[in-house]
This record gives C-alpha cells, sequence and structure tokens, in this order.
C-alpha cells in the first residue's frame, strides 16, 4: 500500500515503551482508577492486562475527634486528576525512532529538548502571571 507517494512503512513510528518493548503505532488502552483509605492509585493497562503506567498518592484521614474519620471529596478528586496524569505520562513511549521519516520525507522536529523547555517555561510563566497555576 502506498500513500502519498511514500511507502506505508514510513507512517509507521516505532515505540519503544519504558519496558523495552517496541510497539508500532497507536496503542488501545484501558485506565483503572482505585479510591483507596489512604491513597489514591491510577493505572493504564493495554488491552492484554500489561501495565503501561502507573500512578500513586497518599492522603491523610480526617480525624475530627476519637473514633470519627473524615474523607474529603474534593481532596479526592484533586488527587484523582494528579495520578491520572501521571499514569498516563508514566505510559508515554521513552522514544519514538522517526528515522524512516527523515528518510522518506526529509521530516525534521520543529523542537529540540532546549527549544521545547523554553516554550514550556514561557507558557508556564503566562499562565502563573494570569494566576492560573
Amino acid at each position: 500500500m502506498r500513500t502519498r507517494g511514500h511507502r506505508s512503512e514510513a507512517l509507521r513510528i516505532a515505540i519503544r515503551s519504558k519496558r523495552g518493548r517496541e510497539r508500532t503505532g497507536a496503542v488501545d488502552a484501558l485506565l483503572g482508577i482505585d479510591l483507596g483509605t489512604t491513597g489514591c492509585k491510577a493505572a493504564v493497562c493495554s488491552v492484554k492486562g500489561e501495565v503501561l503506567g502507573t500512578g500513586y498518592i497518599e492522603y491523610p484521614l480526617i480525624s475530627p475527634r476519637p473514633e470519627i474519620v473524615e474523607q474529603d471529596a474534593n481532596l479526592w478528586w484533586s488527587l484523582t486528576r494528579q495520578v491520572v496524569k501521571q499514569a498516563i505520562a508514566d505510559s508515554w513511549p521513552r522514544s519514538i525512532d522517526d528515522r524512516a521519516a527523515r528518510k522518506e520525507w526529509g521530516w525534521q522536529p520543529g523542537y529540540d529538548l532546549d527549544r521545547m523547555t523554553a516554550d514550556m517555561l514561557e507558557k508556564l510563566g503566562q499562565r502563573y502571571a494570569e494566576g492560573k497555576l
């Protein structure tokens, strides 16, 4: 199969996971969330059950008086969002092999590490100035 005059192999990007296995293309995944008594966990798993990424944060029990324990639902929600983000980020590939795209199409990345870091710091500075951080 040819796509716009290029071999289809160039469309596939080999992805090496943090566990050293190579994957190609998009990955179907499931997200699991566990709100426990003292912590919140999230895991991203492949449809075959392989854990691709995880996140975990502990939170305190609130004890207003003896034998009474409460939890803060707003804290649960906030921490759930954080562990989900961490699990997703942990599931991202460690490296992407773009050699075929460079060779076939002459593709070049728009960002290197220095440019990406400068862009991130600029955007974070703007969000901080707007009171969004």
